[in-house]
């Protein structure tokens, strides 16, 4: 059965998996050209809409509304608040970066300012990220190990969820 220590450790290789993806999008911009297109086309909107979106949902829906439940700090209150703020962001640049993929016609060599701004895009979700994930993780953990109310929600919530998104 899950319990909140698995969910913990879920969110921290999720973490690891995002940061690992973006990476990976990274170094494929980097030598793109007009037979990589597609892929990096396919391979950013999975990772948009069914990496990223689920693992945002997964926090959003079990991690911080089970926070946001118990008696915690205004502190922690407004990281989440803040967190969440991000959540939007990142999906918004994954949105401009499959926007910019879109400006490079089938079949044609990357315009090297689409390029540009591909590279840009990928490094500085890649490095806000893992900032995030960080402050994430720092600001969570004791919650985690030390609220028996919030380990509770944390399964309570997780199993829910489960139920709901199955594939997740």
């Amino acid at each position: 059965m899950d319990d909140w220590m698995s969910l913990e450790r879920k969110l921290r290789r999720y973490h690891e998996d995002v940061i690992d993806a973006v990476r990976r999008l990274s170094h494929i911009a980097d030598f793109l050209d007009e037979n990589s297109v597609e892929n990096l086309r396919a391979s950013a909107m999975t990772f948009r809409d069914h990496d990223l979106a689920a693992h945002f949902r997964l926090e959003e829906e079990v991690l911080f509304q089970s926070i946001l439940k118990v008696r915690v700090s205004m502190e922690t209150r407004v990281l989440i608040a803040q967190l969440t703020k991000e959540h939007a962001t990142f999906l918004g640049m994954f949105e401009d970066f499959y926007q910019q993929l879109e400006r490079i016609p089938k079949g044609n060599k990357p315009d090297p300012v689409v390029l540009a701004k591909l590279r840009f895009i990928c490094k500085t979700v890649g490095r806000l990220f893992a900032d995030h994930a960080a402050r994430e993780l720092d600001g969570f953990s004791a919650l985690f190990r030390e609220n028996p109310s919030v380990q509770f929600l944390l399964s309570r919530n997780y199993l829910s969820y489960r139920t709901k998104h199955p594939k997740e």
